[in-house]
């Protein structure tokens, strides 16, 4: 069993896709008339497969009364979730958004409400244990489809081609384990993870650690790395993040070296 939608009500489907998605970054996923309504919905663009949220309009009474009962009683409507609260409340400080809570601590999570302008408030929060959180991000839109970007993402001898010339070992199964050997910078390497997700022409997800880090082989010394695919009119956007980033500085690093690997992936497509 899995949650693919949820809701909120807004009473203008206009106002609160310009919010949702110039404001607060999701991207629009379904915008389909139904009668006098539309089904419209975000997504969280690092995750263009997961939950939809709804914005629904509030056209019946009683979703009126509880909206009204809720921001009449200072109560959230649900809550999202953020890597850096601090960082994201001055962002949209900046864009004129409304907040009845600055981010304020508590014992297990760091927590700031603001006004959506569709007669909701909203709360977003950051956990104390999201160091994990600190994600590497990168993408690219490639003109190919995506069945042949796919490939080019589990078959071995185009891996090597577009990924610093390393040979990945995998028989590229839900549970299996991954192995990337090869040379960098002078060193031979021998990293190794296990595939978590599978979802074939969509995402992979495995998780990951390297020798070469200086680090000791234990759960929190792994990254996990998500990568996505999506169409764009025969075009493929890629869509990569790799968490455990320790500091701004290493997530930078990270992002470098993705956005090459992207790159290289990019011309061997395109060629």
């Amino acid at each position: 069993m899995k949650i693919k939608l949820s809701s909120v009500f807004v009473d203008d489907q206009d106002r609160a896709i310009k919010f949702y998605s110039e404001v607060l970054g999701f991207v629009k996923k379904s915008d389909i008339p139904v009668g006098k309504f539309k089904w419209l919905t975000v997504v969280s663009p690092e995750e263009p497969y997961g939950t939809e949220l709804v914005l629904e309009l509030d056209d019946n009474p009683i979703a009126k009364a509880f909206k009204k009962a809720l921001f009449e009683k200072k109560i959230p409507l649900t809550a999202f979730v953020v890597e850096g609260i601090q960082r994201e409340y001055e962002g949209m400080k900046k864009l004129g958004v409304k907040f009845t809570q600055e981010p304020t601590e508590t014992e297990l999570t760091t927590q700031a409400i603001f006004d959506d302008t569709c007669s909701n408030l909203i709360q977003t929060y950051q956990t104390e244990n999201m160091n994990r959180g600190l994600i590497a991000r990168a993408s690219i839109t490639i003109n190919a489809p995506i069945d042949k970007v796919w490939d080019a993402l589990v078959e071995p001898y185009m891996i090597k081609q577009y990924m610093f010339g390393t040979n990945a070992v995998s028989n590229w199964q839900e549970g299996s384990p991954i192995v990337w050997k090869g040379e960098w910078q002078g060193k031979k390497y021998e990293d190794k993870g296990l595939i978590l997700k599978l979802e074939p022409g969509h995402m992979i997800q495995y998780s990951h650690f390297s020798p070469l880090s200086g680090q000791p082989d234990l759960p929190e010394n792994y990254h996990i790395v998500t990568i996505e695919l999506s169409d764009k009119g025969g075009q493929t956007i890629v869509s990569l993040q790799q968490d455990n980033n320790a500091t701004e500085e290493a997530r930078e690093h990270s992002e470098n070296n993705w956005k090459m690997m992207l790159e290289g992936l990019k011309m061997l497509l395109e060629k």
